[in-house]
């Protein structure tokens, strides 16, 4: 009888002890999620639908880049390739003046 009164307290022990065991799992689980839900309000955080927003702004934006990009290097084509006009004529240089030489007067 003495034994199966230790089996019994010691039976009644491990389920004491397993219910505590649960309830302290419950609350350390319950304070860390509030101390990252805290950590995480306490960041200037977005939401998804703000994310989306930006998105959709900066891939227009991008989009507008890309054509003014395209423009540009089409004007730099164009500035760049004269030889396709036809050639200037030079100019010719004027001749030279001659210097008036000068006579001496007889007196």
């Amino acid at each position: 009888m003495a034994e199966n009164k230790l089996l019994d307290d010691l039976a009644k022990f491990g389920n004491s002890t397993i219910t505590t065991m649960n309830s302290l799992q419950r609350q350390v689980r319950k304070w860390v999620w509030e101390q990252v839900e805290t950590m995480v309000k306490g960041m200037d955080l977005i939401t998804h639908e703000e994310m989306d927003i930006q998105k959709t702004i900066t891939d227009k934006k991008i989009a507008e880049l890309e054509e003014r990009i395209k423009k540009l290097e089409g004007q730099g084509a164009a500035k760049a390739s004269p030889a396709k006009k036809a050639p200037a004529k030079k100019a010719k240089k004027p001749a030279a003046k001659k210097k008036p030489t000068v006579t001496p007067k007889n007196s």
